[in-house]
């Protein structure tokens, strides 16, 4: 399986920055190292404080890597050099050997902090590509083990991720999204058999148990850290309600985020077109007439708009199940089983 999302440290974000923000980083490291030259001059010159130029030096090499750490370390040693003296008050210039030997260590601590950097960096991707790969492993289960139909969590992923590039988003929220869509009832592999198998109607406790898998899920995927979140509001949230009545808490319109009003409207067409064992799937005219009703109810009209212009484009994945439409019954409402 590839991942579509492996989530950084959250302090090298900066790896997928670009433009002003990758500026803004530049000149504030800048701005450290003039500062810290300054204030070396200030306590007496080269000769009593140079030890402050590594906090520059450790910082580049821990964001930019050996690059980082190198430009960093020769800038330094250059600056508390020649063009620093020995000695502030008399001016007294150092001795050639003296500041050349400070250069090399300076570059060197850069080059390993950078070294180290990138390591904990891999090795940190490891750890979250090992994470990500046991909660798909989850869905993958929960897929065949509830729904019982192929490609599922693909579908519900591709399709997220198809909506949310035509409603603007980009990059990470893309690949966060993607992510949610593939997971987004990973929540119900605590669910009991029992329950979540069972033929007939649902008791009420019985159904605030299957509801439960929302925040169960959501639970689950954020404690894989901070980068984790958007993925968690999505699955908390994809059973949410545009007009309020969903669950976990009746968020109501612009409230719920974005990744739930999504996955909302993906899952529900997902669910009507493939193939269950309690049913038939309904044909596409059908699922689209149904998603047209509930606009400004159960979804989030721009979504639906947006979603069924995709449809119609070709650009929404289906089940291969999915019969023809001429052949299927009208569908009146939603089916219990996906309130």
């Amino acid at each position: 399986m590839t991942l579509p999302y492996s989530p950084a440290h959250p302090l090298l974000r900066y790896q997928n920055s670009t433009g002003v923000r990758l500026l803004v980083i530049l000149a504030l490291l800048a701005t450290l190292l003039l500062a810290t030259m300054a204030l070396v001059y200030a306590m007496g010159g080269a000769g009593s404080s140079y030890h402050l130029a590594y906090l520059p030096i450790i910082l580049a090499g821990f964001l930019f890597y050996r690059v980082g750490g190198l430009v960093m370390g020769a800038a330094a040693g250059l600056l508390l050099g020649p063009l620093m003296p020995f000695n502030a008050l008399v001016a007294a210039p150092q001795e050639p050997a003296s500041w050349l030997s400070r250069l090399v260590f300076f570059v060197l601590a850069g080059l390993l902090t950078g070294q180290l950097a990138l390591l904990l960096r891999q090795h940190m991707e490891q750890l979250n590509d090992a994470y990500v790969y046991t909660l798909y492993s989850f869905a993958s289960l929960v897929a065949v083990r509830d729904e019982q139909v192929n490609g599922h969590c693909e579908r519900t992923a591709d399709n997220s991720r198809t909506v949310g590039a035509a409603l603007g988003l980009t990059g990470r929220e893309l690949q966060a999204l993607y992510q949610a869509g593939f997971l987004h009832d990973v929540g119900k592999v605590a669910i009991p058999d029992r329950i979540l198998l069972k033929a007939g109607p649902l008791t009420e406790q019985e159904f605030q148990t299957v509801r439960s898998h929302t925040a169960l899920g959501a639970d689950l995927v954020s404690r894989g850290g901070e980068e984790f979140t958007p993925v968690a509001q999505g699955i908390r949230t994809h059973h949410e309600r545009w007009d309020g009545t969903g669950y976990p808490a009746s968020l109501q319109g612009s409230d719920i985020p974005l990744f739930g009003r999504i996955l909302g409207v993906i899952e529900v067409f997902e669910a009507l077109t493939s193939e269950r064992p309690y049913r038939k799937p309904v044909g596409i005219a059908q699922a689209s007439e149904l998603l047209r009703r509930e606009a400004g109810g159960h979804f989030d009209p721009d979504v639906v708009e947006q979603f069924l212009e995709l449809l119609a484009q070709g650009k929404i994945a289906v089940a291969d199940e999915l019969p023809d439409a001429a052949l299927m019954e009208k569908t009146k409402d939603v089916p219990p089983s996906l309130r």
